[in-house]
């Protein structure tokens, strides 16, 4: 199992292949989620931990799912079982995006701690 700063830092570079593989700079990643370019510099790094609504954000303008920067086992299996259609995995998203985050935070917040 990994520990916070693997996670942070697996993610991190996950993002950055995905926003190299689309030749898009961070200045405009960064732009486009209203982030600053060096916010989207220490989330790439693993220095910065994104919010699951930055991170949905990115995702989106990545245009790649939260499932592909996470790490495989685990977490593939854990989203296979939470997520059993993509209606559903859709309904959690749309309500992500409406609610900026809030959602989330407050469904999934104490299963993190």
């Amino acid at each position: 199992m990994m520990d916070k700063g693997q996670l942070y830092r697996y993610i991190g570079d996950q993002i950055r292949k995905r926003r190299q593989a689309i030749k898009k700079n961070q200045e405009d990643l960064a732009i486009e989620v209203n982030l600053t370019r060096s916010s989207i510099a220490q989330i790439e790094s693993g220095k910065q931990a994104p919010s699951i609504f930055v991170l949905y954000q990115i995702c989106e303008v990545l245009r790649t799912s939260i499932f592909d920067v996470l790490p495989k086992g685990e977490f593939d299996t854990l989203s296979r079982d939470r997520f059993t259609d993509k209606e559903q995995l859709r309904n959690l998203l749309d309500k992500v995006k409406e609610t900026g985050g809030e959602y989330a935070e407050a469904k999934y917040s104490n299963n993190n701690k």
